[in-house]
């Protein structure tokens, strides 16, 4: 059986895991369906665009921090500089 978790990873852009690293995003996806109310399977679609959403807030981080913010946070130090808009 598939979990929200799982359909969310599988709707998600593919930039979000080259760029982000595929720790950072599923820890970011199982916190926001942690704080979900009521999940549902009806509402991927919104749930796919909340995550490109706050996936996106992550190109905000001040360019100074990102090395060290990516490091301590994906864990993995050789991301590119900059983060897709679609993520």
């Amino acid at each position: 059986m598939q979990t929200l978790q799982t359909e969310i990873l599988k709707n998600l852009s593919p930039d979000c895991f080259r760029v982000l690293g595929y720790k950072l995003v599923k820890n970011t996806i199982e916190e926001y369906v942690g704080n979900l109310e009521a999940p549902s399977f009806d509402n991927v679609s919104t749930y796919v665009d909340d995550i490109h959403g706050i996936m996106s807030d992550f190109d905000i981080q001040a360019s100074d921090d990102r090395e060290a913010y990516q490091q301590h946070y994906a864990g993995n130090d050789s991301e590119p500089d900059y983060i897709p808009r679609e993520c």
